[in-house]
């Protein structure tokens, strides 16, 4: 989780105190993780995750004003929460600092913090040129037991995959990262994020922590977007930062949107309207909102291949050209994507929408009449048969020369 120390008062009417508090125990017959507290002189029942750091804040002599979501907001109002939702990239942007808590500290993380912050390499230097970082962890040897308490450290944290830190992370000015008594900075950490990709398969097959792997070494996306949001406008579009992070959970299957809108650019010329946060709109109105948003901002149809694979959706009722963000699937960033969706002219299109259908303006150019295999099955020898089928019956007018055919055959 994390938390942030307010510089200034945003509104009077937010409630970010929380200038005292002490532990008055857990419930009486409770056997939940729940913990009481009294807050501004209310009682307040807190998860133990905010327990732990509330304690070790306390036994570092880091006071408030501290703001806390899971204090300062009350979920169950639907106006508050679209108004507190509404704030939050203020709050992180304003606050002195942000503090991030990992969780508790176990036998790993002394030894890995220490190995990590051996390590010189910077981000700058990471994105300057991409084989300097393996060069730098090779010019850092870790032994095989500061291996595998890095990679420990690294996927038993399930903080990597929550998708509310990412505009946490990316809008902090200052941010510090707990874990028990030990703190460090966020260059350890993507440091330990990026030493994933480059340790021992057999260390990593030992933890078998395959997805929590992916979620940490994701962090890395994080910090550079952080480092390049201001440089690139496409970084900045809510169609653009809802594909690129759509990996991260949610409990809420809006926030995949709505938890991203601080850090994006919510208005969209074409459709003359501003994406906000409003809890009282269904998933599939978000989701088809951000689609179009999506359509818009890449400016061209990359976005209807981000669909993806629709039988793996969990969120009923989506159109087709609707991807269901609350599935986590393996696809490049919008503008990675195939957009060559001319046959043979520059003819722009024009995209509209009539209640949920997409309707797109085109030329007809012509018809697809025969088609070869996929590439996968191009591999086998059924599919090269089936492509020499293709080639044949096509004729040279459709290759580019003698040459190009003799190689295919």
């Amino acid at each position: 989780m994390a938390i942030s120390l307010e510089e200034v008062k945003l509104n009077d009417d937010i409630a970010y105190e929380c200038l005292s508090y002490t532990w008055v125990g857990p419930k009486g017959g409770d056997t939940t993780n729940h913990r009481r507290m009294v807050c501004n002189n209310a009682v307040k029942y807190i998860q133990q995750n905010l327990y732990d750091i509330l304690v070790q804040l306390r036994n570092s002599n880091i006071l408030g004003p501290i703001w806390i979501d899971a204090l300062c907001i009350n979920q169950g109002d639907i106006s508050e929460r679209n108004s507190q939702v509404a704030q939050m990239g203020e709050i992180y942007k304003r606050a002195i600092r942000v503090i991030v808590w990992l969780g508790k500290e176990d036998g790993y993380t002394k030894t890995a913090l220490e190995s990590l912050e051996r390590s010189t390499l910077t981000l700058e230097d990471y994105e300057r040129d991409k084989s300097s970082s393996l060069r730098e962890h090779r010019r850092c040897p870790y032994t095989y037991d500061e291996d595998c308490a890095i990679l420990y450290f690294m996927v038993q944290r399930i903080w990597y995959s929550r998708l509310w830190v990412i505009q946490e992370i990316v809008l902090a000015r200052d941010i510090i990262f707990f874990c028990g008594s030990h703190n460090t900075t966020i260059d350890t950490i993507w440091r330990g994020s990026l030493f994933i990709q480059y340790s021992d398969p057999d260390i990593q097959d030992d933890h078998n922590n395959l997805t929590e792997a992916n979620f940490s070494f994701s962090f890395l996306a994080v910090c550079i977007f952080r480092h390049n949001r201001l440089r690139s406008p496409i970084l900045n579009t809510i169609g653009y930062t809802v594909h690129l992070f759509r990996h991260a959970q949610s409990t809420d299957a809006r926030d995949k949107v709505f938890g991203l809108l601080a850090i994006s650019d919510c208005y969209n010329y074409h459709l003359q309207t501003t994406m906000k946060a409003d809890y009282n709109i269904s998933t599939q109105q978000v989701y088809t909102s951000a689609a179009k948003f999506a359509s818009c901002d890449s400016r061209n149809l990359a976005a209807l291949a981000a669909v993806g694979d629709q039988s793996l959706n969990q969120i009923i009722s989506l159109s087709s050209w609707v991807p269901d963000l609350s599935v986590s699937q393996s696809l490049p960033p919008l503008e990675y994507l195939d957009t060559r969706f001319a046959a043979a002219t520059q003819e722009s299109y024009r995209l509209n929408w009539q209640d949920n259908a997409l309707i797109l303006d085109g030329l007809l150019w012509d018809r697809i009449s025969l088609s070869s295999e996929s590439d996968s099955e191009i591999a086998n020898r059924k599919g090269v048969s089936r492509l020499l089928q293709v080639f044949n019956e096509c004729g040279l007018r459709y290759a580019h020369s003698d040459d190009l055919l003799a190689k295919a055959i």
